[in-house]
């Protein structure tokens, strides 16, 4: 898959989650990638679900560590 395909799926596969209310609570990043940790809890607090994204593309994973600092701005 060219690069510019694997950035634009990654990125939607992002902002899918993230327009479900999932929140980013942690990343670990190696030579295959980073894996995105992806929670969303309920409106009670009760339950937790986890989605993990292998993000590949340097594009993406500038893409979600944008989104992060995006986020810190807003609560600083």
């Amino acid at each position: 898959m060219h690069e510019h395909q694997l950035f634009m799926k990654e990125k939607e596969s992002i902002d899918d989650l993230v327009d479900q209310g999932y929140k980013i609570t942690g990343i670990k990043e190696d030579l295959s990638g980073a894996h995105v940790h992806f929670d969303y809890i309920d409106h009670d607090n009760r339950s937790v679900k986890t989605q993990i994204l292998h993000v590949l593309s340097a594009d993406a994973r500038k893409y979600f560590t944008t989104l992060l600092f995006a986020k810190e701005k807003r609560f600083n």
